[in-house]
């Protein structure tokens, strides 16, 4: 009986998904586990999501994306909120909805627009800085409270969450 197809299926087996995380790995995907409501329904709490970490996101950050950034104290907590407003906009919020200068933008679905009443705001962004909101604004720590986020803070987005 001849072993060598049980030993190269044996390889295949075991080197195939070392080598494919090992792969992503290098290319700068890492595994996050999202803590908090703050995202839900879009990312449930304590959800494992894939994330790619690279500085370049920060010159090709687009409304809506999801991102992971710092929180800039220390030792750092990475978190995750959506990208509403981008550097140099003006941006306001309510229940009616949220405006970039004066024209409402339609947020994505699972955006939860009735719970900004609790926090409306009106915000010049500065040209280093992004707005973020979290999906469910009830229970969301974001620029509302902690005002624009600078750039240099934002480590990663999330590819495969709109």
């Amino acid at each position: 009986m001849k072993k060598w197809p049980l030993i190269l299926f044996a390889t295949v087996c075991v080197l195939g998904p070392s080598i494919c995380f090992f792969s992503l790995y290098l290319s700068g995907y890492r595994l996050f586990m999202i803590p908090g409501k703050a995202m839900e329904p879009t990312i449930a709490d304590g959800e494992r999501t894939v994330a790619r970490l690279s500085e370049n996101y920060r010159k090709e950050i687009k409304r809506f994306d999801i991102v992971i950034y710092s929180d800039g104290r220390t030792p750092p907590t990475l978190r995750a909120r959506r990208v509403v407003g981008l550097p140099g906009e003006s941006i306001s919020g309510s229940a009616a909805g949220i405006s970039i200068g004066a024209i409402p933008i339609k947020m994505p679905s699972g955006f939860r627009v009735d719970d900004i009443k609790d926090r409306p705001f009106l915000t010049k962004i500065p040209s280093d800085c992004v707005y973020l909101l979290g999906d469910n604004p009830r229970e969301s720590l974001d620029s509302r409270y902690t005002g624009p986020l600078p750039l240099r803070l934002v480590v990663g987005k999330l590819p495969f969450k709109h």
